[in-house]
């Protein structure tokens, strides 16, 4: 959501199928502007659209998050007081990479053939 002109966090980060994200916008914001960005933007406008929300478009380079745009928040929130320090910066990783899910995906695999 927007308040005074700042995006304010809905929900904690998490990982859930559009279908399911666009079933709880329609719900919750179903008149609110909705902004999409990542690599999944075209579908995730489309499917919106498709559902009767407002989905808003937006210029090809603002679509993926870039190193400047990063900066710039890390910036605001550092002059507003709620910067944190290096030890604390540290990234959200929603699920396991690829090679430790497939690398589980063997091993349970072995133990079940035993």
């Amino acid at each position: 959501a927007c308040e005074n002109g700042r995006l304010v966090r809905l929900t904690e980060d998490r990982v859930l199928p559009l279908a399911e994200l666009l079933g709880e916008l329609g719900e919750k914001h179903h008149t609110t502007p909705i902004l999409f960005a990542g690599d999944a933007y075209d579908k995730a406008v489309a499917r919106a659209k498709e559902a009767g929300l407002f989905a808003s478009e937006v210029a090809p380079e603002k679509r993926l998050p870039s190193g400047a745009a990063v900066a710039r928040l890390g910036y605001a929130a550092y002059l507003r007081g709620e910067g944190v320090s290096g030890e604390e910066l540290a990234p959200v990783y929603l699920r396991l990479p690829q090679a430790e899910r497939e690398r589980l995906e063997r091993e349970n695999k072995k133990s079940e053939d035993k």
